[in-house]
């Protein structure tokens, strides 16, 4: 099981890292990452499913401009 950071889950994605906090706080990579501490960990393999599941960059996008 591989492991990111948020600047390399940001990256991995292909975002920034303040779209990656929004996706974060609208719940919608939940089940992506586990949290130790204050330090929140990616793991790949349920990123890149989120990514082929079609993510959901573009639904937070459309939600901030209403």
């Amino acid at each position: 099981m591989d492991r990111l950071t948020r600047a390399e889950a940001a990256k991995f994605i292909g975002c920034s890292m303040s779209k990656l906090y929004g996706l974060e706080k609208a719940d919608l990579l939940k089940g992506t990452y586990y949290q130790i501490g204050r330090r929140r960990l990616y793991i790949t393999e349920k990123l890149e499913k989120w990514m082929n599941d079609g993510g959901e960059i573009a639904a937070y996008e459309r939600r901030m401009t209403e």
